[in-house]
């Protein structure tokens, strides 16, 4: 694509670590996407990745540390 921004996330892709779901092809089309397993090959990805204790969140803001706590 003629887009800067898109370039550098695909580079941001490739540089991660090798092995790692970040690393992997990220956008599909009628041929990628027409698997007949795609569902099932998500819903299992889902299940093995997804769950609270390896999620993280960060909060950005002005205000100091407390002060964002009481905001949410």
């Amino acid at each position: 694509m003629q887009n800067d921004t898109w370039r550098k996330y695909q580079l941001s892709k490739y540089l991660a670590k090798p092995g790692h779901p970040y690393n992997k092809f990220s956008t599909g089309d009628k041929s990628t996407l027409s698997n007949p397993n795609l569902r099932e090959m998500l819903f299992n990805f889902y299940k093995a990745n997804y769950s609270a204790n390896l999620m993280k969140l960060t909060v950005y803001g002005q205000s100091d540390v407390e002060t964002l706590a009481k905001e949410t």
